[in-house]
């Protein structure tokens, strides 16, 4: 995945979260909710089927 395709948490945190400028009814909210929820199951699953051979560049272990 390339860099420019990650999905734009930060910003749409940002924006949504300023209530006293918009407001959103419950059909709105999950509306936004499904599309982070959809756009995140397509990045794990991007994750969890790449099979191509890579070098070990990053590791969590010491």
């Amino acid at each position: 995945m390339e860099r420019h395709q990650a999905f734009p948490f930060h910003f749409i945190r940002r924006k949504v979260r300023h209530k006293k400028y918009y407001t959103y009814s419950a059909e709105q909210v999950n509306e936004m909710m499904s599309a982070i929820q959809s756009a995140m199951d397509e990045v794990k699953k991007e994750f969890l089927t790449d099979t191509t051979e890579k070098k070990k560049r990053f590791t969590f272990s010491s």
